[in-house]
């Protein structure tokens, strides 16, 4: 079977969620990169701060670390977001590519106009997973193919999810 659909960014955000799912190791290492990291840093800027306006004699502590904590509580989720919108421009630079994606029961083909293109056979796929929104193929342990399912027609959907099911038999990534 063969479908195409133009990725958007909101997709790829959840096709990234869905993988940050899908291990405990990796839920943790994104949550405490994410929230746990900046959280803390905000919390020693305000017991700085603090101190400082409670007791501005005997602080020794200096504006600057409430600077570094304050930037480095900004800067880390920023970061984030502005990586993970840099990789989606990476993967699609023009911003409204065409992907063309084709199924059958030996290999996946998945084609990028102008970009590139990937043929990957059944048994090389390590894994699927999939929710209400986002299906994925996963290549590597860290590299997926994603497919998000409002560009699929509930009958390709269904026939999707029953040749994944029949080729990757207890493959979970």
């Amino acid at each position: 079977m063969k479908f195409s659909y133009v990725p958007t960014f909101a997709e790829y955000r959840a096709a990234l969620r869905l993988h940050y799912r899908q291990k405990l190791s990796r839920r943790i290492l994104h949550q405490v990169d994410l929230w746990l990291l900046p959280s803390i840093m905000f919390l020693f800027l305000i017991s700085s701060v603090y101190r400082l306006v409670t007791d501005p004699e005997n602080y020794s502590g200096g504006i600057g670390w409430e600077l570094v904590g304050l930037a480095f509580a900004s800067v880390v989720p920023l970061s984030r977001f502005y990586g993970v919108r840099k990789q989606f421009r990476m993967m699609f630079p023009n911003g409204n590519e065409e992907v063309w994606v084709d199924l059958d029961d030996e290999r996946v083909i998945s084609t990028i106009p102008g970009t590139g293109e990937g043929k990957y056979f059944w048994t090389g796929i390590l894994g699927s997973a999939q929710d209400e929104k986002i299906i994925l193929l996963y290549i590597r342990k860290n590299m997926f193919l994603f497919f998000p399912t409002i560009a699929l027609s509930p009958t390709v959907r269904a026939e999707v999810s029953d040749l994944i099911s029949s080729k990757l038999v207890n493959k979970k990534c």
